[in-house]
């Protein structure tokens, strides 16, 4: 009977690593079941950890024997508890885990070594330690491959890994066509693996940083690589965000090479991929966006009604950090879509799901978005494009950029004198909701318009 449940666990776990690498890491949780074997443990740890629960990876390596482990499965074991802890914020108890590990790897390189390398650099990054996570990754790709290793992850793979986070390195030093390039060679390590151990969710990452790149650079040849990628990788659910990343970027990427009726149908996908009501809503503003650039002015009134019902559907006191750029997009596309765009919003966004508040910088930005031509004059006035890149944006194919740059780049008022102090009091107002600051700003704006059309005073303020 011992004999059967070992042959039994074994075909589990190995049925189990395949469904991991394939990014089924929820199925590949089934198939473990309650396995206790040490092997299984640590790849349900594994696992856990994939899909962002640290608290039940801790919980599944407690549960290991440690008394007779050999050398790479407590090497494992160790690096696996100190990525867990780092991921929970107990970085002082990781790094014990990771000094054990370190001492093993000294013996047995291989894999094992360069996956602890990749836990200490990517631990370097999130300090914020750029120059300790660069050295640490250029140390690991010097180490060599140990044949008949008996470690269960690609040495191909894990250079993969490390080479893209060399890349986010370069990212954070604005040298993006270096970052470009890395994550070009990234996808060639993850690709050279062989087919039983490629890793499709490390290919998936690798993907989802590179497309932005290639939308904001316009690079040619790595989107070319980047479309057949997208055709040919096995996407999953838990591939959804990196999906919907991948095409979007591609989808702008057409659009700006004047395929707009196939960017207008590469949005659509985008909204029906989308993996929440977020990435939906920027989706759908997106392809108002291009509508609005191109003048389709039936899609626009279209994507203009369904964006106004999506932002009614969010719970918007639940929405922060990057998500909460929207609002952006939503007071940009509001106003260059004109009152009958404003009116549309103010009905869906009800004070029940005011968005959440934010700091004075992105709300005089909504502000100035919101003002009547006001997209267009901080299209004018700001120097978003390259060179390369002007005469598409003199040829409007590229309007919808300016939310991302407006996002990133707050912009002071500079707008004619007549919109000064609203844009001021909507600024310092951070306390107000979003909708009821945009609609203050521009009632403001018309009312000081109108009245100097006159040749008469605008209205006193209280």
């Amino acid at each position: 009977m011992r004999a059967v449940h070992y042959l039994g666990s074994e075909r589990s776990c190995r049925d189990a690593s395949a469904l991991f690498l394939r990014a089924r890491s929820a199925e590949a949780l089934a198939a473990i079941g309650n396995d206790s074997s040490p092997t299984s443990a640590l790849l349900r740890a594994r696992c856990q950890l994939r899909l962002g629960d640290p608290g039940s990876a801790i919980s599944s390596l407690q549960r290991i024997d440690t008394a007779d482990l050999t050398a790479h499965v407590a090497g494992e074991y160790h690096v696996l508890f100190g990525a867990a802890l780092a991921q929970s914020g107990k970085r002082r108890e990781a790094h014990e885990h990771f000094a054990s590990a370190q001492v093993i790897a000294s013996t047995t390189g291989g894999a094992l070594q360069v996956e602890l390398a990749l836990h200490g650099a990517l631990d370097a990054w999130n300090s914020r330690d750029l120059h300790r996570a660069q050295d640490i990754v250029y140390r690991a790709l010097d180490l060599v491959r140990v044949d008949g290793d008996p470690y269960p992850r690609s040495f191909t793979v894990l250079q993969a890994g490390l080479v893209e986070l060399l890349s986010l390195v370069a990212g954070a030093g604005e040298d993006y066509i270096r970052q470009a390039e890395l994550l070009v060679e990234a996808w060639r390590l993850a690709n050279d693996a062989s087919r039983h151990e490629a890793d499709i969710f490390v290919q998936a990452s690798i993907l989802q940083e590179l497309a932005p790149l290639v939308w904001d650079l316009h690079l040619v040849e790595e989107s070319e690589m980047l479309w057949h990628a997208s055709t040919t990788i096995p996407w999953t659910a838990e591939l959804a965000t990196a999906r919907w990343v991948v095409h979007r970027s591609l989808a702008w990427h057409a659009a700006l090479k004047g395929h707009h009726i196939d960017a207008l149908a590469r949005f659509r996908e985008c909204a029906d991929l989308a993996p929440s009501a977020i990435c939906s809503l920027r989706s759908t503003l997106d392809r108002a966006f291009l509508a609005r650039a191109i003048r389709e002015k039936t899609v626009l009134r279209e994507e203009m009604l369904r964006a106004g019902m999506l932002a009614g559907s969010i719970y918007w006191d639940g929405v922060a950090g990057d998500e909460a750029e929207v609002l952006l997009d939503l007071a940009e596309a509001s106003a260059r879509n004109g009152h009958h765009g404003r009116k549309g919003l103010a009905q869906r966004l009800r004070p029940s799901r005011a968005p959440p508040k934010l700091h004075a910088t992105g709300t005089r930005t909504m502000a100035e978005c919101a003002a009547p031509g006001g997209a267009r004059i901080c299209l004018r006035r700001r120097g978003f494009y390259e060179p390369r890149r002007r005469v598409a944006a003199r040829s409007h194919r590229n309007l919808g950029r300016a939310k991302c740059q407006l996002a990133r780049n707050p912009v002071c008022p500079r707008t004619s004198d007549g919109f000064e102090d609203s844009l001021r009091r909507c600024s310092s107002k951070t306390a107000q909701p979003f909708l009821p600051a945009l609609m203050a700003c521009t009632r403001r704006a018309r009312d000081r318009s109108r009245a100097r059309s006159i040749g008469g005073r605008p209205r006193s303020e209280s």
